[in-house]
């Protein structure tokens, strides 16, 4: 038994929890995600066994998206990580969304002569959904000029 409580320690169950395990020694409570988030998918229902690394659901933090954009081959050389983004979605018409350039692909796709570029996007009030599609305008400093924003 104590070994048994060691390893649910580690599992980090609460006081509370331990004071609900039944005496009959079937335990029966809810198992607590060590992260929070929005659920993306649940792989399991209520009554299910579980067996020690299955997984349970899909979580993932909302509060910043990756947008993922081509860039033409003539585009790449003027895009680095730190370069600032706006964004629209189609489905929110006339919201303008703000992120950075996080990541260019160090790669150009022969067949569609681009490479794809990650950009960071917070995304504070949810409104963004992953799986939207939208448009991105880069401002791309260029000198002495100042910025130029180049549509994409």
């Amino acid at each position: 038994a104590d070994a048994a409580k060691s390893r649910l320690r580690l599992r980090k169950l609460t006081d509370d929890q331990f004071d609900a395990l039944k005496p009959d020694g079937v335990p029966e409570f809810e198992v607590l995600s060590p992260i929070s988030g929005t659920i993306l998918e649940r792989k399991v229902v209520a009554g299910q066994d579980v067996a020690e690394g299955d997984t349970l659901y899909e979580i993932a933090d909302l509060s910043t998206l990756w947008l993922q954009i081509h860039l033409l081959e003539d585009q790449v050389g003027l895009v680095t990580p730190g370069i600032g983004v706006e964004l629209t979605a189609v489905a929110l018409p006339g919201e303008v969304f703000g992120g950075t350039v996080a990541f260019v692909d160090p790669t150009v796709d022969p067949a569609t002569r681009s490479a794809r570029a990650r950009v960071e996007v917070p995304n504070p009030s949810g409104k963004l959904k992953p799986g939207m599609a939208a448009s991105a305008r880069l401002k791309i400093p260029v000198a002495p000029m100042g910025e130029v924003w180049y549509g994409c």
